[in-house]
Parts: C-alpha cells; structure tokens; sequence
C-alpha cells in the first residue's frame, strides 16, 4: 500500500473496517499525519515506536479488541493528541500512566467498556485540557470525587447507564452532565452553575422529583427526563427566588405522572419548550390550569 500512496504527505488516514488485529507504525510513514482512523477492526494491540513524536491529533481505535494499552502505545510520542476514543473495547483497567502524556487532550472516550471498578485514582489527573469525558456504560459501581478534581476545564461529562447511586463531586465549570440509567435517587446537593443542559433518562429509582433541588443550576437550559417510569410525582416549593430561571425545554415524557399541581404554573408558563407525552395521565380538575396556557404551547394536546 505505502509503494501505491505517499503516505509522507497524509494528513487523514481512514483503516475503518478491515479486519486488522494489529497496528505498528513503522509499516508506515506518517510523517504529516493528524487523523487516524482504526476503528471497526479486530485490533488486540497497537503501537507508536518509530518516530521521536508524531503530529497526531485525533485517534480512534473505537469498536476493537483491546483488551489492554501497552504503555508503547499511548506514548510520548504522541503528545499533540487532542482527541481519543477508545470506546466499545474489552478494557478492563486505565491506570496512571495510559494517559499521563496527554496534558491538551481535549476529548476522551472510553465509554462502553466492562472498566467497572478499574479506573485508578489518578488516571485522568494530567488531562488539565479536557473538555468532554464519556464514561457511559463501563460498568463502573462509583465515581470517587477524586477522579475529576483536576478537570477544571471539562464542560461535559457523560456517566450515563453506569450502576452508580450517589453523584460524586464534579467539576464546577460542567456545561453538560448526563446522568441517566444510573441508580442514583438523591438528586440534591447539585452545585453546578454553569450547567446548561442534565439528562436524566430512564432512572429506573426516582419516584418523587422536588424541582427546588436544582436551585443552584441558574443557567440550566434544558432538563430531560424521558422513560422515568417510576416518577409519579413533580413538585415545586414556594420559596424567595425563581428555580431554573433559564429553563428553555422541560422534557418529561414517558414517565408515570397522572397529574402536576398548579404550583408548577409558573415555571410552565416561562419555558418555551415542554413536552409531557405519553404519561398516564388522570385528566380531571385537577389538570384545568394547563388548558389555561398558551394553547400554541399545545401543551393539552401533549398530556391526551
């Protein structure tokens, strides 16, 4: 292949799909190279040995084999690396120093793996650059707070269908959090103010959801919570101060609410966008305030 291509002036070399179990990079010359693409293969290992460094950027060696990264493969010689995914492997540890050389790594993902309790302490801790962490589907049964304590620059993290039950302390500056499929029933305590948008999907243990717990998330725009089917109750307490004063779209569909109290007018009222479909709802008097609403809301049509 190298006799047919000049691979000296590739910038973006996509290997998707064919069937490799390995890659070395001294069957190459990657002189120029910024992209590559080894995902949907067989790869069980990989390495970066030839070359002092490497101009590299983005990595993907998603949908493979991997069972464990040689220290010869995530390397000093990769150290430009701004974007890796590693997700839908067989990892089963990511220790301190698989990523230690990626001080600007600015995304990571590693998210369908069977990781559960296998990330050490300090392995994201050199990640000062990250911008978005997905954790979801690795089995994981916690998340100790020390994980992130250094990701002060991460703006989103996915922890999605994870086992967990409580949420850890997370960075402050998280733009995006996802925390859906998880056993987590104690949504409080959350103090993230420059959160935009939480998902909360499919929480198979949240039965009762007090909207003053999100007191705190000021900038919050959008607020999912679709599939709940244990939720039967939303509520919102009269306090000093609007509660999600940002709030653009409040999804709740596919829950098991049958009614909503008038005390959520207000907040109804001021969010553009609020999709209530496909709960069982009991509609008698207690729901007539919702008709009162902006009928281009078709908010009424939503709850039939």
């Amino acid at each position: 292949m190298q006799n047919q291509i000049n691979l000296k002036e590739v910038t973006d070399l996509n290997l998707r799909g064919n069937e490799f179990d390995s890659f070395l990079d001294c069957s190459t010359n990657l002189t120029s190279l910024k992209t590559l693409d080894l995902s949907q293969n067989h790869l069980q290992r990989f390495f970066f040995l030839c070359k002092e460094e490497y101009n590299l950027q983005e990595l993907n060696v998603s949908h493979n084999k991997l069972e464990y990264i040689d220290d010869n493969a995530l390397n000093n010689r990769i150290p430009k690396l701004k974007i890796l995914d590693l997700s839908f492997n067989k990892l089963t540890v990511v220790n301190e120093t698989m990523l230690q050389h990626f001080t600007i790594l600015e995304y990571l993902s590693l998210s369908n793996n069977p990781i559960s309790d296998g990330i050490h302490e300090g392995a994201f801790w050199n990640l000062k650059a990250l911008k978005h962490l997905d954790l979801k589907n690795i089995s994981a049964p916690y998340f100790s707070s020390d994980f992130f304590k250094t990701l002060g620059n991460l703006l989103v993290l996915d922890l999605s269908w994870n086992p967990i039950s409580t949420i850890p302390l997370l960075p402050i500056y998280l733009q995006e959090l996802d925390l859906s499929g998880t056993q987590i029933i104690n949504l409080g305590n959350l103090y993230l103010p420059q959160l935009r948008e939480l998902r909360l999907n499919y929480m198979p243990n949240v039965t009762t959801l007090v909207l003053n717990d999100f007191e705190t998330l000021i900038n919050l725009e959008t607020l999912s919570l679709i599939g709940c089917k244990r939720l039967v109750h939303l509520s919102l307490w009269s306090q000093i101060g609007i509660v999600l004063p940002r709030l653009q779209r409040l999804l709740i569909k596919d829950c098991g609410l049958e009614t909503l109290g008038v005390e959520l007018r207000p907040l109804m009222q001021r969010t553009p966008v609020v999709e209530l479909e496909n709960n069982p709802w009991n509609c008698d008097c207690k729901l007539e305030w919702l008709g009162l609403l902006n009928s281009t809301r078709n908010l009424s049509r939503d709850i039939r």
